[in-house]
């Protein structure tokens, strides 16, 4: 079997089991795409750092151009957002000292089904190809480069936040969010895999965030013990439902 193909059969075989095992929560974060965020503030630990992996699963509720669905955010500068494109399809920025720069992911982000992304930057990879990269639902996506994408993120104080932009109305998602991830490491493609099916992180070196966004803790509580505990504005609710993860992790 061509590797490419395997790789799409394991993921879908793991999908297909984990859809029928118990999971550890009934309920998930939903935002209304108004006024619902969390605000974690300016999280420093995050600025200028030359490696990011974020893991997360999403519920796209509506269409909508600019939504974003996690950020950091100072005025029209990103430092780290992952929002839902003009197209509707999923882009990936930073801002370094070269510029703005940014990738999309060539098909639009499903709508009205749980979908697993993960994004990594890696400002020691060469090239954009080496620096920045997605998964959907543990597929690498072929993606449209803009920009030079810099070896080190800009330095700044933005504010920091889940379905929304902290310091810009009119850019929040509609949608549900759940159990999203944070390291300050680029993570391997293996562990990016694992991850996405464990409700607990399996890796914990350089876990920066872990939020559930479930009804098993306070929507704002961060589980990695690093105390990342955010500020909700608007009323997100839990709502029925949940991605198929397993307990696992540690």
């Amino acid at each position: 079997m061509n590797p490419s193909n395997l790789w799409r059969w394991l993921v879908a075989v793991t999908l297909a089991v984990a859809l029928l095992l118990p999971g550890p929560a009934s309920a998930a974060m939903r935002c209304d795409g108004t006024d619902d965020l969390i605000n974690f503030g300016n999280e420093t630990a995050l600025n200028g750092i030359a490696e990011i992996t974020a893991s997360f699963w999403v519920f796209r509720e509506a269409s909508g151009t600019t939504k974003r669905i996690i950020s950091k955010v100072s005025g029209t500068t990103y430092t780290l957002a992952i929002t839902g494109e003009s197209t509707e399809r999923l882009g990936f920025i930073t801002d370094g000292s070269g510029g703005n720069a940014s990738i999309t992911v060539n098909n639009a982000l499903p709508q009205g089904v749980w979908v697993h992304v993960a994004a990594r930057y890696n400002g020691n990879g060469n090239g954009n190809a080496g620096r920045h990269q997605v998964w959907i639902d543990g597929v690498f996506q072929a993606l449209v480069y803009t920009g030079t994408i810099a070896a080190t993120p800009s330095s700044t104080s933005a504010e920091m936040g889940y379905c929304g932009n902290p310091t810009t109305a009119n850019e929040n998602f509609n949608g549900q969010l759940a159990n999203v991830k944070v390291w300050t490491a680029a993570l391997s493609e293996e562990e990016i895999f694992t991850e996405m099916f464990t409700y607990a992180p399996v890796r914990r070196a350089n876990l920066l965030m872990w939020h559930t966004l479930d009804n098993t803790s306070p929507l704002n509580y961060d589980l990695s013990g690093n105390g990342k505990h955010g500020t909700l504005s608007g009323a997100p609710v839990y709502t029925p439902g949940y991605p198929p993860v397993t307990y696992g992790g540690n």
